[in-house]
């Protein structure tokens, strides 16, 4: 009310319609005299002042008082179970627990379209593979110097064994041999073969 009085530019108006008063209530309090405001002011500051001077009294007896403290974290807890319980709206589960959903492993080769293919290399170790399963009579060019020295029919799904004079095999996806243009690549980078030692065997691997 006070402040209506003291700050509106209508506050007759203000105080109708805040307080749902009729005209002659609006201008009974603008009568009153400056005075009886400051009353009403001194007893609101009164009470504000009671209440701020009762909550600082609980909350020294709260920091002085163990008892309390853990009183008033039991009523927190409550408080917090009784508005998250797994029963409120605020704590019902909303999602559901289940077993992961079952992955099958897809093999890689699953991913490769299977063709036919002639893997052919040289006595360099120059590697390549030409598509369709070509004649060993085919006329085929290598690099001066070079001749054919293996003649495969594969799928690009297969997988080749390479056995080195070092003793060790390494595999090599069909799939990742270079086209049939041009002389093809040394298979000693594809298969980290060292330049000391050669191929001693070529040929694709049957699963069993």
């Amino acid at each position: 009310v006070i402040r209506i009085i003291r700050e509106e530019d209508e506050p007759k108006h203000e105080l109708m319609q805040t307080f749902e008063l009729t005209p002659l209530q609006a201008d009974a309090i603008l009568d009153m005299r400056l005075r009886s405001l400051r009353k009403l002011e001194e007893m609101e500051l009164r009470r504000e002042h009671a209440r701020l001077s009762e909550e600082r009294d609980g909350l020294t007896q709260l920091l002085q008082s163990e008892d309390l403290q853990w009183e008033r974290i039991s009523e927190q807890l409550r408080h917090t179970r009784d508005q998250f319980g797994p029963k409120t709206p605020l704590g019902k589960r909303r999602t559901l627990f289940a077993d992961a959903p079952a992955v099958s492993e897809m093999p890689i080769e699953a991913m490769v379209e299977k063709e036919p293919i002639t893997v052919i290399c040289s006595e360099k170790g120059w590697v390549r593979a030409m598509k369709g399963h070509i004649s060993p009579d085919t006329d085929i060019k290598y690099k001066d110097g070079d001749r054919g020295a293996y003649w495969l029919h594969a799928e690009t799904t297969d997988k080749l064994l390479v056995f080195g004079t070092n003793g060790r095999f390494y595999t090599l996806g069909c799939d990742k041999l270079p086209g049939g243009r041009g002389h093809g690549e040394p298979i000693r980078l594809m298969v980290d073969l060292g330049n000391e030692s050669d191929i001693a065997a070529l040929f694709v691997h049957q699963p069993d």
